[in-house]
């Protein structure tokens, strides 16, 4: 869980550059936002074949 906050935090940091514009936050934090949409709504997809015992 830690390392992937510190990921999280570099990556975004990596994508937000040295420009501190309101224009390069913005796109900093939706392309933050669709990463976390994406591995929110990947394990929905990431299904076996899990028999239950009733």
């Amino acid at each position: 869980m830690w390392m992937g906050i510190i990921l999280g935090i570099q990556t975004m940091l990596a994508f937000a550059g040295a420009d501190p514009s309101l224009s390069r936050l913005r796109a900093t934090f939706l392309f933050g936002a669709a990463v976390a949409a994406i591995g929110y709504v990947a394990p929905l997809f990431a299904t076996r074949g899990v028999t239950r015992l009733t």
